[in-house]
């Protein structure tokens, strides 16, 4: 005969182990699921404090050194003086090409470095990641209460997105530019929400202030990408095209005065005697697939013609498990369901295709980069990390359909199992590349003190400047006024 409380006990673990598979359980456990997320956000944390050291590792390599570490020593500069740095004498970290500081499209103006008089440039960049980390975050919180993902799929999604070889490699290296990566989840909720709400100016304000902060940091070519995503999807939904084009050129002119400036620098860039010429995308989809599931470390290299590139252009490291989820739920599952099924995200398949066929070899360098709006994707293997976000989203919302319909303990045990090898990938990249072990591997560059502001008379520039801000200014004016009217005239009619 059972007793009856080791029934009861059996039927509590139970509740419990379901709790994290079964999104509507959660309302019986509240507090238990938010400790969860809040546990997992914390673990994530300290990812990141160890990738870097904790800072006690100076970072003083490669881009780090040339680039970043003296537009943040001017930055705090001006701020110090009360002065706009308009010129500096800084070769390396303006690319050899200028003089005029705004000219670059990937110098960081974001709203929080003006805390920098007041902190030292690392913690600031240390403590501007973590920010970026949490708003990616929130994104992939919202999303999974749109979708109602279990526990165990969004850790599935948290862990690939937030801890893959790609944002890890490019962040060590120096490409703190790579903030607009933790902006894709928002980017997506946008996507989503046009697809199942339809567009409005309220739409695109969101589309264009989401562009105008990534234009802040630097996130130039996360702008494009997410650009050419949206103009992409307009051949899918082509009676929306019209909110489409709107919500790209709202976009484009809300960061006019990050984005104006560069045109002064078109000339210098293209004859830079081969400096800023086209690179490479993966050179085959072999050589993607291997990135997804070989661990590399700092010093490999691809070799394109003659010419070598630093693995961190091709890193996306995500492991066996990892591919295997991509490729079983994000890919398979979302194709099935075309045929015969609801036909989900159906019109994002065109998008996501031809981004991530113009980061595979040549093609994007025979066609978009030929075109001048576009020519600052040097090497196109970059972007497949745009739909690489998209297939994660959408791996994990399959596999939760998969989690309602499998409701067996076995498979539900080994997808307790299956978090085991690809947590401990994806934390072994992070072994690999800490900085403390690249620290010497990579060529240390110039110092921060090297970087100075020499601004002189320069009547052209300013008047760009000046032109940029107006047009960000009356664009953002704008197009609030047409989403408060929006809103208003929907809630009389209502």
């Amino acid at each position: 005969m059972i007793d009856p409380v080791d029934k009861s006990r059996d039927g509590s673990l139970s509740r419990i182990f379901n709790l994290f598979f079964d999104y509507g359980q959660e309302a019986k456990f509240p507090a238990a699921s938010w400790i969860f997320i809040i546990l997992v956000y914390l673990a994530g944390v300290l990812v990141w404090g160890n990738l870097f050291n904790w800072l006690q590792t100076p970072l003083d390599f490669h881009d780090w050194g040339s680039i970043n570490f003296p537009r943040y020593e001017v930055v705090r500069n001006a701020l110090h003086d009360g002065v706009l740095p308009l010129h500096i004498e800084c070769e390396k970290c303006l690319h050899g090409v200028t003089d005029r500081f705004f000219v670059l499209p990937d110098v960081v103006t974001t709203p929080q470095m003006m805390v920098l008089p007041w902190i030292d440039i690392g913690k600031f960049i240390f403590l501007d990641l973590l920010l970026q980390y949490t708003i990616a975050t929130a994104g992939l919180l919202y999303i999974r209460r749109k979708f109602k993902l279990s526990l165990v799929a969004y850790l599935f999604l948290f862990s690939l997105f937030n801890f893959n070889g790609y944002i890890q490699a490019h962040y060590v290296i120096g490409h703190i530019t790579w903030a607009g990566y933790f902006l894709f989840p928002w980017f997506f909720i946008l996507i989503f929400h046009f697809l199942d709400h339809g567009a409005s100016y309220l739409w695109v304000a969101g589309m264009a202030f989401l562009s105008l902060y990534a234009i802040l940091a630097g996130s130039q070519h996360h702008f494009t990408w997410m650009m050419l995503f949206l103009a992409f999807l307009a051949l899918s939904c082509w009676q929306n095209k019209k909110w489409i084009l709107t919500a790209i050129l709202f976009s484009g002119f809300a960061g006019a005065v990050r984005l104006l400036p560069p045109l002064l620098g078109i000339g210098a860039f293209t004859s830079s005697l081969g400096k800023f010429d086209f690179r490479s995308g993966y050179p085959s989809l072999g050589d993607f697939t291997s990135a997804l599931v070989v661990l590399r470390p700092v010093t490999y290299v691809v070799r394109i013609t003659s010419e070598k590139l630093g693995y961190w252009e091709f890193d996306y490291f995500i492991g066996i498990v990892g591919a295997c989820f991509l490729l079983f739920f994000g890919v398979f599952f979302w194709l099935r369901d075309q045929w015969g099924g609801q036909r989900r995200f159906s019109p994002l398949l065109v998008p996501t295709g031809l981004v991530f066929l113009l980061s595979i070899g040549n093609l994007y360098g025979y066609t978009l980069y030929r075109i001048p709006l576009f020519a600052s994707e040097r090497v196109s293997a970059r972007m497949v990390s745009l739909p690489l976000t998209l297939l994660m989203i959408v791996a994990a919302v399959y596999f939760q359909e998969f989690l309602d319909i499998r409701k067996d303990g076995i498979f539900r045990w080994l997808a307790v199992f299956s978090l085991i090898p690809l947590l401990n990938d994806l934390y072994m990249h992070v072994n690999f590349w800490r900085v403390n072990e690249i620290n010497g591997l990579l060529d240390v560059e110039v110092k921060s003190t090297q970087a100075v502001i020499a601004n002189h008379v320069d009547p052209l520039y300013l008047q760009v400047l000046t032109v940029g801000l107006a047009l960000t200014l009356i664009t953002l004016v704008l197009i609030v006024v047409l989403s408060v009217r929006e809103r208003w005239t929907i809630n009389r009619l209502s």
